[in-house]
């Protein structure tokens, strides 16, 4: 009975704590290792917002969200805080919907959610992420965002690498020998679609796009001048951004260049002073000199 009130109520003891996480730990390991056997979706909920997405056995996303409860944490908690109802969001590498799915959740019915994912394999895990929650503030499209509108050649690995998908060079340490395959894909310029779509406001724009940030900030110039609310999440690592033939500075230059402030995000949300030094990828927060979020910044 004690150790039942100690599971049940409030107060947990580290050892019970430690217990029950390392007991649903592998809980989840089990599901998705029968998934694999069977043969069968396996649906799981993303912590916080409890969005369900497709959990697909081996993937190294579908591992640390569902089975480590743990995925870019930084972001989340820089969602949770900033994201509010009724407003407009740009996913640029929306991969599986992890991150639309939670934006989408936030800002509610009234919000919107453009997402764009090139890879077509994923791009229909996509669309089967935004289905099974009913969203209908999601947009997806299936190209890549950069700096004029055209076809253009993704370098595209195999199932469980697509998130290393890049229209440079492949780099990344996690795929040494696994062969990516060129493929045509449609490229779009965000100042161009937002005029086709009739898009005049955005509040946030989350690029994660493998080395190519800097020319999807080319691509939206038009539609980030004179947005004053507006706030960037943007993903620098200088292994990337060197494969498409620049240095992650020329990042910070053009942010320095348009008067945007930015900051580094650490796990917990919070911000702190970046470094543009070389190794893995930061995440990056940057807003207009006179958004008040600059006050913090």
């Amino acid at each position: 009975m004690k150790g039942y009130k100690a599971l049940i109520g409030k107060i947990w003891s580290k050892k019970h704590l430690l217990q029950y996480l390392s007991f649903s730990r592998y809980l989840r390991i089990a599901r998705m290792r029968k998934a694999e056997r069977d043969g069968v979706i396996l649906w799981g909920r993303i912590p916080t917002t409890k969005c369900l997405m497709a959990v697909k056995p081996g993937n190294w996303l579908a591992r640390k969200w569902y089975i480590d409860g743990n995925y870019e944490p930084e972001n989340v908690n820089f969602f949770n805080k900033y994201l509010k109802k009724g407003m407009i969001c740009i996913d640029c590498g929306a991969n599986e919907g992890y991150f639309s799915l939670y934006m989408a959740k936030l800002i509610g019915p009234t919000g919107k959610v453009y997402a764009f994912e090139p890879t077509c394999g994923t791009y229909r895990k996509l669309l089967n992420n935004i289905s099974a929650n009913h969203f209908t503030n999601i947009v997806a499209e299936n190209a890549a965002v950069g700096e004029r509108s055209a076809t253009v050649v993704l370098n595209e690995g195999p199932e469980g690498y697509e998130v290393y998908n890049t229209l440079g060079k492949v780099v990344h340490p996690s795929t040494r020998g696994v062969k990516f395959a060129p493929v045509a894909i449609q490229m779009i310029k965000i100042d161009e679609y937002c005029n086709m779509k009739g898009i005049h406001k955005v509040d946030m724009v989350k690029i994660d796009i493998e080395g190519a940030e800097l020319l999807a900030l080319k691509g939206m110039e038009q539609t980030l001048r004179g947005q004053k609310e507006l706030l960037l999440l943007i993903e620098v690592d200088n292994q990337l951004t060197e494969a498409l033939g620049y240095k992650v500075e020329a990042i910070k230059e053009w942010f320095l260049e348009r008067d945007y402030t930015f900051k580094e995000i650490r796990s917990s949300g919070k911000l702190r002073d970046c470094h543009f030094t070389y190794g893995t990828g930061k995440m990056l927060v940057a807003a207009k000199g006179s958004h008040r979020l600059c006050q913090a910044l």
